[in-house]
């Protein structure tokens, strides 16, 4: 048989060419295999970026919550997480004792009052935070105020039998709080108040007129948060605190946290002297105030100015033009302010919510027309210091 040249060829040829597709196809699904493990990797460390980024931007509002200024959060954020968590426990005692966080932690003269530990029993070991060379300037440092620390770390009760009386009405408050059956929660809120009857006893002995102590005030303030808090929808933990997660409603809290003064401050107003009956309680009350009413001022401003965060955000400014700039970008294309009369008439059939930022036009003492930003808080005038809307200053 004849040897057929021309068969072999075209057999050959064809047999490469299987060949040298089976091969490229496989060498292209190594080439997906190794862009699908590439990618998969991509998208976890994208995960992971976005995880960490949303952690970061949670503890800067909780900071915010606590009352720490831009600059004061911007230092603390610049020193990693552990000098986050523990600004946030500083400003959460500080918030629960009435104080102000920012005569706590603010501008010191000099590197020493910086990175100082703590001194205490209850505090061994703490660190106020350490900051690197590049941070480190001889004026104008950030940092927590030593002796004030010390202060807000160990409360002074140098009545054990207060402070036990004092611990004891906190415990039957936080029960009756977390009770799950009508008659449970009115067995502990029987305690709080035969406790609470003995603290006054006490302490008219020792000072006329006083009726509440530090224990009982917390206690109050803690009762009257969770109240606030969830009539604002915010989620509790058992603790009476809001949840992470929703750290983005500022406004909010702030209106919370000036419900819960509103309602101290009831209980605490004599209507036969029309004078408070607690110094210590009233000046608490004052503070939770000051504090709230600032950071409602400074979220107003935020808004008036287009510094959305978040698309609700932008559906909270009423009385200008925002103009959709695209990729959830918004800025603010004029203004169309609101007689305040109208505003106010408005408020009285509900037209607004809790945190809606007004641009409004009224008279100032001279008789001229200007343009302010106001919040609404919802809640009646109770004070010298509180109003149904927040001034928030001039456009």
């Amino acid at each position: 048989m004849a040897f057929n040249l021309q068969a072999f060829g075209a057999g050959f040829a064809k047999k490469l060419t299987e060949d040298l597709d089976t091969e490229r196809d496989r060498i292209t699904k190594l080439a997906d295999d190794e862009t699908m493990v590439a990618t998969r990797q991509r998208l976890a460390k994208n995960a992971e970026r976005e995880a960490e980024q949303k952690i970061a931007d949670e503890a800067v509002e909780a900071l915010k919550f606590l009352g720490y200024g831009d600059d004061a959060i911007s230092s603390i954020a610049g020193q990693g997480k552990f000098a986050i968590q523990e600004a946030t426990r500083y400003g959460t005692l500080a918030r629960d004792q009435g104080k102000d966080i920012n005569e706590i932690y603010g501008v010191v003269d000099s590197l020493s009052e910086v990175g100082e530990v703590v001194e205490g029993a209850d505090v061994a070991g703490i660190t106020t935070g350490e900051m690197s060379t590049s941070q480190q300037t001889d004026k104008a440092v950030y940092g927590f105020n030593r002796d004030a620390l010390k202060e807000l770390l160990n409360p002074d009760l140098k009545d054990k039998v207060q402070a036990s009386l004092d611990g004891a009405y906190a415990v039957a408050v936080q029960k009756g709080m977390n009770a799950t059956n009508p008659e449970e929660k009115a067995r502990y809120e029987s305690r709080a108040t035969e406790i609470l009857t003995k603290i006054k006893e006490k302490a008219g002995e020792k000072d006329t007129g006083r009726a509440f102590s530090e224990g009982t005030i917390d206690g109050n303030f803690k009762s009257a948060r969770k109240t606030a808090y969830l009539k604002m929808d915010f989620a509790l933990d058992k603790e009476g605190e809001i949840k992470q997660g929703q750290m983005a409603r500022i406004a909010e809290f702030n209106i919370a946290e000036l419900s819960a003064a509103k309602e101290l401050y009831a209980t605490n107003y004599d209507n036969n002297t029309n004078s408070e009956i607690d110094s210590m309680m009233g000046n608490r009350i004052k503070q939770v105030t000051r504090t709230a009413n600032k950071g409602l001022q400074q979220y107003g401003r935020r808004i008036a100015n287009g510094n959305f965060k978040g698309l609700l955000e932008k559906e909270k400014l009423i009385g200008a033009t925002i103009k959709d700039a695209g990729k959830n970008n918004y800025t603010i294309e004029n203004y169309s302010p609101i007689p305040m009369d109208d505003v106010k008439d408005n408020a009285k059939k509900g037209v607004y919510k809790a945190g809606d930022v007004v641009i409004v036009q009224e008279k100032d003492n001279t008789g001229a027309t200007i343009t302010r930003i106001k919040v609404y808080t919802g809640l009646e005038r109770y004070s010298a210091n509180h109003d149904m809307f927040i001034d928030a200053g001039q456009i």
